[in-house]
């Protein structure tokens, strides 16, 4: 099956969209964003499922900070975006969101644990 991926135009257009319209600190670390969801390792993809790889998006984005402000308000925007590319529509509850966009820090929970977040929400 192919992945339909997400790529810094499309980042860009998400953020002008965000309250305050916050402006891009680092083009780079929307470029790595992007590109991550495409990493290949020994001929394998390091990411096999749409949930993982939208949970990379999303971890990259977050942790990162590649805008002013609102970056956990994009990484969830674009993960949500890359699932509903790829067929899946994200519904989280209120609170589980929060919870997940508040564990999203250095050292917390890796993207195999966000990746479970994003299954459990996912509907096809």
């Amino acid at each position: 099956m192919t992945t339909n991926h997400l790529d810094l135009t499309d980042l860009l257009w998400a953020a002008e969209e965000l309250h305050g319209d916050p402006q891009p600190d680092d083009l780079g670390s929307l470029i790595a964003a992007c590109a991550r969801t495409r990493a290949e390792a020994f001929g394998y993809e390091v990411y096999q499922s749409v949930h993982f790889k939208a949970a990379a998006l999303m971890q990259t984005i977050a942790l990162l900070k590649p805008l002013e402000h609102e970056n956990k308000t994009l990484a969830f925007g674009a993960a949500r975006s890359f699932m509903a590319a790829n067929g899946f529509r994200l519904r989280p509850k209120q609170e589980q969101l929060r919870e997940a966009l508040a564990t999203l820090q250095p050292g917390a929970q890796g993207v195999r644990e966000l990746a479970k977040h994003l299954d459990r929400w996912a509907q096809q």
